[in-house]
């Protein structure tokens, strides 16, 4: 079980992208004195003004990548790019999503972004004297059809829950909790979010809820902090519409699965 929910947040960006890179060997970056950077992104377009643009739906994660290349066209290895973005998106910055701090020897370093507000967000990438940016369209999520998280008074905000700070290591993930979530472990607390089934049955007793309307089984919204591991004793029926839960939160400091939070003796409030 543990493999397969790993599995869920292990998708790399070259299942999304095909990057046409240099055949020759890289040079290193300190080696390189000028750089060229290259935002890639699944669905990139130009806007009406000829400004690279891609769309990502509320809450929902892109997959991106910087390619990091000599003038020339040859890859640089061990770039370190910094990360800016103006507006509500949300990044996970490398380290925070990989053990993968800097370009590999294709010159490319894989990132991911977690949609904000609906409304228009910039995405700057710098390295050196050099920069590309990436204008970040946010699309409803009533795009997809789901009905809206209803509001839970006194519940979990799932913005507070994904300002957890996690750490990659090849094994396992390091967690540290905000306070404020720190001091809710082992409390009865109320969520609201969507059901990731994990089995065919249409009654569920072990599920996953998340932030935003799933789009698949190998593509979770908000990424490993914006997704709950549900235990509940009675069978809770499968629905696209966004349920509300009650139970014991328990917190993952250090996991092995990519599962940071569950929710224990889950029930279902009507």
């Amino acid at each position: 079980m543990k493999a397969v929910i790993f599995g869920l947040f292990a998708l790399t960006i070259s299942q999304l992208l095909i990057a046409q890179v240099a055949d020759d060997q890289p040079i290193t970056a300190e080696k390189a004195e000028k750089y060229s950077l290259t935002i890639m992104a699944n669905g990139l377009y130009l806007d009406q003004q000829g400004q690279e643009t891609v769309d990502i739906i509320e809450g929902d994660i892109a997959y991106l990548a910087v390619l990091v290349e000599t003038p020339a066209g040859q890859s640089v290895l061990g770039a370190t790019p910094k990360f800016t973005i103006e507006g509500t998106t949300r990044m996970l910055v490398p380290g925070e999503i990989s053990p993968e701090m800097s370009t590999d020897e294709s010159g490319i370093l894989e990132f991911e972004i977690i949609g904000g507000a609906k409304g228009l967000n910039q995405l700057t990438v710098t390295y050196g004297n050099n920069s590309a940016t990436l204008l970040l369209n946010i699309l409803s999520s009533d795009i997809k059809g789901f009905s809206p998280l209803p509001t839970l008074e006194g519940g979990l905000n799932w913005a507070a829950l994904m300002e957890a700070e996690l750490e990659y290591a090849e094994d396992h993930v390091q967690v540290i909790f905000p306070p404020h979530i720190a001091q809710q472990a082992g409390k009865q607390v109320k969520l609201t979010g969507y059901m990731l089934p994990l089995d065919a049955d249409i009654k569920q007793q072990h599920f996953l809820l998340t932030s935003a309307p799933p789009s698949c089984y190998f593509h979770i919204p908000g990424g490993a902090a914006g997704v709950v591991e549900i235990f509940s004793e009675t069978s809770v029926e499968a629905s696209w519409v966004a349920i509300q839960l009650e139970g014991r939160l328990k917190l993952i400091e250090t996991s092995e699965s990519g599962i940071i939070y569950q929710l224990e003796n889950a029930t279902l409030i009507e």
